[in-house]
């Protein structure tokens, strides 16, 4: 231990795993590895501990600003988040416990500092293949900073304002696409005529072009000019191959490419799982964003759809996003139990459903368009906040930067 840094155990009063958990309908919230992803902790994964059942410790009830760690699995292991729910909750065996004594460390400059060591914390975890492990004894031993308390604040202000602003802009466009959503519903499921046509979606589309995702091509080699598709959200977008991914390759001969257009939309027609269809959509609706000024390089996992119109491509997103919240979709899926595979063409061009008049179709683009383009615009900001924070965060840490003080 160097004599600007503190092994972490001595800033903390508790560093132990969670709970062996007897599930049921009612008790504690069970935090699990698969709730904790990107920094954040997300309960929509997270099952219930049934108190009457096994009791819980007092100590591992989680109390606000307690620093949760992913502590088992390759891929998982080291992944970092800090709770700030008020609901009663726990987290099982794989995920430790880090309670850090606030008189001795600002526990948000302490989950910031391990968030930076998430790769640091997944390397450090041992065992075989797959059952790789982070011991406490491990985690206990990391040497944390010994800046003053006034600059681990100051510190973790910086940090926090950027993920604030981050949230913010998240937040504000799951209002503008709920907004969209909530018109598509009324103006075409609640208010659908009894003239509109069955028909499908072919008359709609000019073409779709499927994707070619291989091992043989090494990314670096790629054209820097290329948005790489691996998902169906935009947070995937990335100019030139992603740097995080050095394990995927592409077909630099073989693969897919096309320009992008105003309207595309990629639709995930494999890869999803009993618990997730396949069918989620990405929509490219802003003319004025710089994607467009690229070349688009999508997997085999995906397709493109390419409207007739730009303007269909809105309604044809929308559509098929209601179908998959309505779990259609599932009865549209072959595969094994591991991986789906969606049936894109039977969706496509030959299921019949009530469509509206072209008119309506091209109204609708135009009341939703401003909140998407809107939505696209949020969605690089955050892009570009993260990339200053993650900048930012190794560079505060290892005090290369430091903060002004008064």
């Amino acid at each position: 231990m160097s004599e600007d840094s503190i092994e972490l155990r001595d800033v903390c009063s508790l560093i132990k795993r969670g709970i062996t958990p007897k599930y049921g309908e009612n008790g504690l919230v069970v935090v699990n590895q698969r709730c904790i992803r990107n920094g954040v902790i997300e309960l929509m994964n997270a099952r219930i501990h049934d108190i009457v059942q096994r009791k819980v410790n007092a100590e591992k009830i989680l109390v606000k600003d307690d620093i949760l760690v992913n502590s088992t699995g390759v891929g998982t292991a080291g992944r970092v988040g800090m709770w700030i729910d008020s609901v009663a909750a726990t987290c099982d065996t794989h995920v430790t416990i880090i309670r850090p004594l606030a008189d001795r460390i600002n526990p948000t400059f302490l989950f910031y500092f391990l968030r930076n060591m998430e790769d640091v914390l997944h390397d450090s975890a041992e065992g075989s293949t797959g059952q790789t492990e982070l011991k406490r004894e491990t985690i206990g031993a990391i040497n944390t900073p010994c800046f003053r308390m006034s600059e681990q604040e100051i510190i973790a202000q910086v940090l926090c304002s950027l993920d604030d602003k981050i949230d913010l802009l998240k937040r504000q466009n799951k209002t503008l696409e709920g907004m969209a959503e909530a018109l598509f519903r009324q103006w075409f499921i609640e208010e659908a005529q009894d003239d509109w046509e069955e028909t499908s979606f072919e008359h709609l589309i000019e073409k779709t072009i499927g994707g070619d995702w291989g091992k043989e091509q090494p990314i670096d080699d790629f054209e820097s000019e290329c948005i790489c598709i691996r998902g169906t959200d935009i947070a995937d977008y990335a100019k030139g191959i992603p740097a995080n991914a050095p394990t995927r390759y592409l077909k630099k001969s073989k693969v897919s490419k096309t320009q992008v257009r105003h309207g595309d939309v990629v639709m995930e027609t494999s890869g999803g799982t009993d618990n997730q269809s396949t069918g989620r959509t990405l929509l490219f609706s802003s003319k004025a964003s710089p994607l467009f000024s690229s070349t688009l390089v999508f997997s085999n996992f995906c397709r493109l759809i390419r409207p007739k119109h730009p303007e269909f491509g809105t309604f044809l997103h929308y559509f098929i996003k209601y179908l998959l919240d309505k779990k259609y979709l599932f009865n549209l899926e072959n595969g094994t139990s591991g991986i789906k595979n969606l049936d894109y063409k039977t969706l496509l061009f030959f299921e019949k459903f009530p469509l509206p008049g072209d008119d309506r179709v091209f109204e609708f683009h135009e009341k939703t368009s401003p909140q998407l383009d809107k939505v696209i615009a949020n969605k690089i900001e955050v892009r570009n906040l993260e990339k200053q924070r993650d900048t930012l965060l190794p560079k505060l840490m290892s005090g290369e930067v430091r903060v002004q003080m008064d």
